[in-house]
């Protein structure tokens, strides 16, 4: 899908195409298919996404899906190409259960994925267990990232926060906090940051600004946008009622 992102009313002088790499993991059904296809589908237009998440499958190997989106930076337009790679949410431990595991997966692409923009840690935030596992993709993700990856902690199934919500809004800023803490210990020359976003693949709610966020980290990473930039957008964006 093609989608415009525009910043600010302002003549545009020429188109910089930049492709960039997203990683999403997180446990099995938390919705990183999902994401990934709903980034392609999304339409403000439409509120209900029930058909096309339904006829969605168990991941069992490397899937790849490809969003474009535009966005303008004061006078200069990006085509920002987002190749973004699902593997399997079954965790080592799990082996032998049903399919193949994150592990195995990777090990046979671990050579074709050279420099990963974000990585997407993705939980329910009806399934406490979902986010609490967050801490096992941190180390599984290791070796994938490069002094320059953002991470976005994305939560799902935003529609049934009103009745099933068990992450809370203190739950997911101490986990920025600590994920941040995490890869600076890891890699101190690490400069990215843990940015925080709620979304539902039912409805489609926030999935404009999720793309948003990835657009601008591969801006970012790709040495596009100042770090003060990227800060800007990202307040800006979030500014009216936060992550959800």
């Amino acid at each position: 899908m093609m989608t415009q992102l525009q910043n600010e009313n302002t003549a545009v002088d020429n188109v910089v195409r930049v492709t960039g790499q997203v990683l999403a993991v997180g446990n099995g059904a938390v919705g990183k298919t999902s994401i990934a296809k709903m980034l392609q589908e999304y339409k403000p237009s439409v509120s209900n996404y029930e058909n096309i998440i339904s006829k969605i499958r168990r991941t069992n190997n490397l899937e790849f899906e490809f969003l474009v989106s535009e966005i303008s930076q004061g006078k200069t337009r990006y085509s920002v190409v987002s190749q973004i790679l699902v593997p399997p949410g079954q965790k080592k431990t799990e082996m032998g259960k049903a399919g193949r595991t994150f592990e195995q997966v990777m090990d046979l692409y671990r050579f074709h994925i050279k420099s990963v923009d974000i990585i997407i840690l993705t939980y329910n935030i009806s399934a406490r267990n979902s986010f609490i596992d967050l801490k096992y993709w941190l180390n599984a993700v290791n070796g994938y990232y490069n002094p320059t990856t953002n991470f976005l902690l994305v939560g799902t199934h935003l529609d049934q926060a009103d009745e099933y919500r068990k992450v809370l809004p203190a739950d997911i800023e101490k986990g920025q906090s600590q994920i941040e803490q995490f890869f600076k210990m890891k890699m101190p020359d690490w400069k990215g940051s843990c940015f925080a976003v709620e979304i539902s693949n039912i409805n489609g709610k926030n999935m404009e600004k999720l793309e948003f966020l990835i657009s601008k980290s591969i801006l970012w990473a790709r040495g596009h946008l100042s770090a003060k930039e990227f800060m800007e957008s990202y307040n800006f964006l979030f500014q009216s009622n936060g992550y959800y």
